[in-house]
């Protein structure tokens, strides 16, 4: 499906694969994830002040009815610090999962609202106990999973005492475990499987 790549594209392949040069598994799987996502996998570099790391569907999806007829791209925004290497590979994680058939939940309360906020703690903190042993596989310390200008709260504190015990190692597991505890606190949330073709330049109609 995937058409050669544009130049822009290619130079954000180059640009993660600088950042891993140390790691040769991790820039394998950046270069399969490129390609995984038929080219429109993007990384820019945030300054040390900027914003946390992040994994980003874009658009975002607002829509379930149409989730799988708009053009989307992934954006992985990396905050430039001593761990940035790490930084990249934690979010790569996060598509790693959506290669391998993992849902994405989309969380129906009001964006920004408490549930949304507590919805989005718990679907971040799962895919975490997933992507974890992944990241350590690939020979990084577990104190540089996340970062440590970034305390845990109460709140996260609970929330990952929760999921830490469960079964959450397919995909099946994995969606039927959080959707329950999603409903377990009230969270009106739905898994979403999100196909390959969906990734394709936003342009594209």
């Amino acid at each position: 499906m995937s058409e050669t790549p544009t130049e822009h594209q290619r130079a954000n392949l180059s640009l993660m694969l600088d950042i891993l040069v140390s790691n040769s598994s991790s820039r394998q799987l950046a270069r399969e994830l490129w390609e995984f996502f038929n080219h429109e996998l993007y990384c820019t570099i945030q300054p040390a002040t900027g914003e946390a790391s992040r994994f980003k569907i874009l658009p975002p999806i607002d829509d379930v009815a149409t989730v799988n007829s708009k053009p989307r791209v992934i954006m992985l925004s990396i905050r430039k610090s001593q761990r940035i290497e790490e930084a990249l590979v934690h979010e790569l994680l996060h598509g790693e999962l959506i290669r391998r058939g993992y849902p994405v939940f989309f969380i129906h309360d009001e964006q920004d609202s408490r549930a949304w906020k507590y919805g989005a703690m718990i679907k971040n903190n799962a895919e975490h106990v997933v992507v974890k042993p992944i990241f350590l596989s690939l020979g990084y310390s577990e104190d540089r999973f996340t970062s440590p200008t970034k305390p845990l709260n109460d709140e996260e504190k609970r929330i990952i005492a929760d999921l830490d015990p469960m079964d959450l190692s397919t995909p099946d597991k994995f969606r039927k475990a959080v959707d329950t505890y999603m409903a377990a606190h009230n969270i009106r949330a739905e898994p979403l499987q999100l196909p390959r073709s969906i990734f394709r330049p936003l342009h594209a109609n």
